[in-house]
């Protein structure tokens, strides 16, 4: 294989897996909010039934897709219960469920990893923990307050739970950039033996 042929197969290989990288980590952030906030129901309904009652919710807030090209999109951001009792269950409800979820899926693709992609994966749990306690638990309603414990408005800590999603960038790619680059080698290698 001479330099150039190399050179194109990592080129494209990684402006292909960072675009995956990309897409995959919106991806997941934003099904995490319909996790977390599943969290949020199923939590406090399983505690309104132990209570002999049956609650009923409403998400009350939406937020748009952090990504440029599906802002457009709205995720569930604000549950609360509209007929039931609120407890401590209801309120780390969508934490732990959404955090035990996540752990779930990192254990899954952990195991069918090799070494060095298994330290890049850990960042995946380490994101959404950050995610949960800056911009849920600090920021947000689900502590024993109901209400933001810092002042978030227009500072780094907001940022950075907005974008936090650009962090799992980082394993996404590092995990998927190998089968990346053997489809684009023998991709590119069929386009070499079919061009006369």
């Amino acid at each position: 294989m001479d330099k150039t042929h190399f050179f194109v197969i990592k080129l494209v290989s990684t402006c292909f897996t960072f675009a995956i990288s990309m897409y995959a980590s919106a991806l997941a952030i934003c099904l995490y909010y319909f996790v977390h906030e599943g969290g949020h129901w199923l939590f406090g309904f399983i505690y309104n039934l132990s209570q002999g009652a049956i609650a009923k919710f409403e998400i009350t807030s939406w937020v748009s897709v952090p990504l440029f090209p599906l802002s457009y999109l709205k995720l569930p951001q604000q549950t609360t219960i509209v007929e039931g009792t609120s407890s401590l269950f209801f309120v780390y409800g969508g934490m732990l469920f959404g955090l035990v979820v996540v752990f779930l899926i990192f254990h899954a693709i952990n195991n069918r990893l090799d070494g060095k992609r298994k330290i890049f994966s850990v960042l995946i749990p380490i994101t959404f923990i950050i995610f949960e306690l800056i911009g849920n638990f600090l920021c947000g309603t689900d502590n024993p307050l109901a209400r933001p414990i810092l002042s978030c408005e227009n500072n780094a800590l907001i940022w950075m739970v907005e974008n936090i999603f650009f962090l799992l960038i980082i394993p996404i790619f590092a995990i998927t950039y190998d089968k990346v680059e053997a489809y684009t080698r023998k991709f590119i290698d069929f386009i070499e033996r079919s061009t006369p």
